[in-house]
């Protein structure tokens, strides 16, 4: 049932269903936010048509809630979740300084990237004639001989090649 006053100054459902979704909302973006809502303390006055035992029922009634909410609250700690929040600030400022660093050293290397291409072009006008092609004054590089197919000395070999001295043969135990 409604009181009194609510029936003398109707509110339409519309209405009513807003401000249900506003104070639910900002619940919302208060738990998100990681701040508790604070445990609002009732205000008692004995109303008009309250006896005076109804009165100290509904007190005690109240304060009992109220009770029971404070005792399931989580534990706050202040000192805690600000040194916490240091700790990140300091760790995504490290983490922010890394990335900088990465990005700056990747533009030094792309300048001086552009900067070698740009030496070794070569700027062609229209209608310029070449008469030759160009010399390469780059001397080639030396490969590493990794050694030609068949240059192992194997077992096999010195038992097939008379020439070379005659070893005993080792039987392996494989």
């Amino acid at each position: 049932m409604r009181s009194c006053q609510e029936m003398k100054n109707p509110i339409s459902n519309k209405k009513r269903k807003k401000e249900a979704q506003m104070a639910f909302r900002k619940t919302m973006e208060k738990e998100a936010k990681g701040l508790e809502p604070d445990i609002t303390v009732p205000k008692f006055r004995q109303r008009k048509w309250e006896s005076n035992g109804a009165y100290i029922q509904r007190l005690e009634q109240e304060a009992q809630h109220v009770l029971f909410l404070s005792r399931n609250q989580v534990d706050r700690q202040p000192e805690v979740l600000e040194a916490s929040k240091k700790e990140k600030s300091e760790r995504k400022k490290a983490f922010q300084k890394r990335r900088l660093d990465k990005v700056r050293q990747k533009r030094e290397e792309e300048a001086a990237e552009r900067l070698e291409r740009k030496l070794l072009q070569d700027t062609v006008r229209f209608g310029e004639v070449v008469l030759q092609p160009p010399e390469l004054t780059a001397k080639p590089r030396m490969r590493i001989n990794k050694g030609q197919p068949g240059g192992k000395s194997l077992m096999l070999r010195a038992l097939l090649n008379p020439s070379s001295v005659s070893q005993p043969p080792t039987t392996s135990l494989a």
